[in-house]
């Protein structure tokens, strides 16, 4: 019986990315996006959580800036983030559409026949998210949790890219979360 390692699931991305080009943007669009504000912003205790198991492909990031009425503008963006009396935590309500890499697929088909395979849909772990504060645009990490909804987009491009659309319902998240300065979010995003 075949031993599933990091190893062999390591060799399979490869052998993919050799095969299809397509699965480069679903299996490392959201990391190439969505990791670069955590890695150039992100508090020391952040990054050392988050960058291992995003690199290691144990999670999922995406970069969740678009909106169904304002596209990238990030200055017209209508999800908020408001901080909470005690200045501890953020509490984000809104929605992003076309979130590359906010799902992916999980599928287990080794040494299985056809009536036997199986095959998952999984969203995304962390969440670089752009939202309106007091102080105006900023970017915060969210991690899946209560309050964060996701749904498949099917788009004309590559489903391989795991298009999605995602809902923040009075998500709490900690201010250390915070992805630069609170109303830097436009410094985040251009680095």
């Amino acid at each position: 019986m075949l031993e599933v390692t990091e190893m062999v699931i390591i060799h399979i991305i490869h052998l993919l990315r050799m095969l299809n080009p397509s699965s480069i943007a679903g299996l490392q669009g959201g990391a190439i996006i969505g990791l670069p504000p955590v890695l150039n912003f992100g508090s020391p205790e952040l990054k050392a959580r988050v960058i291992p198991e995003v690199l290691s492909g144990k999670k999922f990031i995406c970069l969740a800036i678009s909106e169904a009425f304002a596209g990238s503008d990030v200055m017209g963006l209508k999800t908020t983030a408001k901080e909470t009396e005690d200045g501890k935590h953020w509490i984000i309500t809104g929605t992003k559409k076309w979130i590359t890499n906010g799902q992916y697929v999980e599928a287990l088909y080794c040494n299985r026949s056809a009536s036997e395979r199986t095959e998952s849909v999984r969203f995304a772990d962390y969440f670089t998210v752009g939202c309106k504060t007091d102080n105006g645009f900023t970017v915060i990490l969210v991690e899946r949790g209560e309050g964060v909804e996701t749904s498949s987009i099917k788009t004309s491009y590559s489903p391989a890219a795991g298009t999605a659309y995602i809902t923040f319902d009075n998500v709490k998240v900690p201010v250390g979360n915070t992805l630069g300065a609170e109303g830097g979010g436009i410094f985040v995003m251009l680095r």
